[in-house]
């Protein structure tokens, strides 16, 4: 229920609105869930400050495990249950049984499910939070057990809602595309907010001695920002380089930072053997924030070729660390980016190597992106999107 109060302030009246929100974030596990992870501990505390004229109650339901990915401040405080969320099982189990107990109790008026899916039993008015359709995109990069899963459960639930929050225009075209019975009433987009944590380093030795780690030195290397799985073409980054040392003689190491399982290692090194490249690739893994702000600070570019995105946030990292990028202009980059990269055509090698070369050498250009970067990223805030979502939450609970 949405609950408005008014109080008299000198000779004005201002209604109060108190929405109370609860916040399922048992599907996010420190360190594997990637940009979910990002995506909801920034979200969360943009949130700690509720709109003008709103005094909500925002419960994030979490365990003991994730807990220290979020805080409680201002409007946001902790709900923490006592069960190891690695457990994908234990944890449906108490998404679809138990939570709608919890939420019951403590008088919630909506729920906000972020991981693509809603509890089976409901309790009260919901918003479902899109950020991936990985099993509608890419089913090949999940398991057969995950597809299955989430192919039944994104379209139910997506209809169930309430309301839908999807965080790019091209992820809700997605959607409305997989689900074409879908309300496109109900979905709405809430960009996700530029990175508040990264920005350019400028000593010297501190950036010497990062790039040590990865045997390059500071303005003289590539940087590709991401995962190693297929879809996001770090084979097409590889050959960039091996093709501008090929064609025209200059040597670029690329350091590779991301996750980076066995298999995808390996697969992307053979690329590079068959380039005659391996000797340029440095495979650099997960770095935490502080190691990839010095990586994109030192780096002469950051090339992002991916072709499935449904937000992207290296880009605008890139862009705080006044890194120069190079991007696919697939999917929701282009919306991620604006004018403050150069777009290309992931799928034309030719094209991507010659716009990683022009960035490299063009110091005018430089300028340009980083210039622009800067505006980029100062236009899409957490704030602006704790804000947009506060709006559909409300919404939300004052529908039917």
């Amino acid at each position: 229920m949405q609950d408005k109060k008014s109080s008299r302030l000198g000779w004005e009246w201002r209604e109060v609105v108190c929405v109370r929100i609860a916040i399922d974030a048992l599907s996010v596990i420190p360190g594997e869930t990637g940009g979910g992870e990002t995506y909801l501990a920034s979200l969360l505390r943009a949130m700690e400050e509720p709109p003008p004229g709103a005094s909500h109650d925002v419960a994030v339901h979490c365990t003991e495990r994730n807990r220290v990915l979020f805080r409680e401040a201002g409007a946001v405080r902790l709900v923490v249950h006592p069960f190891d969320n690695r457990s994908r099982g234990r944890r449906l189990l108490f998404e679809h049984v138990q939570l709608a107990g919890h939420l019951r109790r403590d008088r919630t008026d909506v729920l906000f499910a972020p991981g693509n899916a809603l509890p089976l039993r409901l309790a009260g008015r919901t918003v479902l939070g899109v950020q991936s359709l990985h099993s509608f995109i890419v089913p090949q990069e999940m398991s057969k057990l995950r597809v299955a899963y989430f192919r039944r459960v994104v379209p139910w639930s997506a209809r169930r809602a309430d309301r839908v929050i999807c965080v790019s225009d091209d992820l809700r075209t997605t959607l409305l595309r997989a689900v074409p019975d879908l309300d496109p009433a109900k979905v709405r987009v809430v960009h996700e907010g530029a990175t508040d944590d990264m920005r350019r380093i400028d000593d010297a030795d501190a950036l010497a001695a990062e790039c040590a780690k990865h045997g390059v030195e500071p303005g003289r290397f590539v940087l590709f920002v991401s995962s190693l799985n297929p879809f996001k073409r770090p084979e097409r980054a590889v050959s960039a380089v091996a093709a501008i040392r090929r064609e025209r003689g200059e040597t670029w190491p690329i350091v590779l930072a991301g996750r980076a399982s066995a298999s995808h290692t390996a697969r992307v090194m053979d690329a590079a053997r068959r380039e005659g490249a391996a000797d340029l690739v440095r495979v650099a893994g997960v770095q935490d924030r502080a190691q990839l702000s010095r990586l994109l600070s030192a780096a002469r570019v950051m090339v992002y070729p991916s072709v499935v995105e449904t937000w992207g946030l290296p880009p605008l990292e890139s862009m705080a660390c006044e890194c120069p990028v190079v991007a696919s202009n697939r999917t929701s980059i282009p919306e991620v980016c604006g004018d403050a990269a150069v777009l290309v055509d992931p799928d034309d090698q030719a094209a991507f190597t010659d716009a990683v070369h022009r960035v490299l050498h063009d110091d005018e250009l430089r300028r340009t992106l980083v210039e622009r970067g800067r505006l980029r990223v100062a236009s899409l805030t957490w704030r602006a999107a704790a804000l947009g979502t506060y709006a559909v939450l409300e919404d939300a609970a004052a529908s039917r």
